[in-house]
């Protein structure tokens, strides 16, 4: 699952010049990976923890950036 929010993500902004400064909704994900947002927010810290996605909690709900590690990862996938 980790690895398809990432892809995800990286599908939203990955093509911008700094896809690291652009949030991707956290709703949007969920809704776009098929899943309830309540069920995805473990999953959305668990990449925070491991350093490949921040999340701004000033909007609700929860904005997601990208970090390099993430995007870096994403590339990958």
């Amino acid at each position: 699952m980790m690895d398809d929010i990432l892809r995800e993500m990286y599908g939203n902004v990955g093509w911008m010049e700094k896809p690291e400064d652009f949030p991707v909704e956290s709703s949007k994900v969920s809704d776009a990976l098929g899943q309830v947002q309540e069920k995805m927010l473990p999953e959305y810290r668990s990449l925070s923890e491991e350093g490949m996605l921040k999340i701004s909690v000033l909007a609700e709900p929860p904005l997601l950036y990208l970090t390099l590690t993430g995007i870096a990862r994403a590339k990958r996938l």
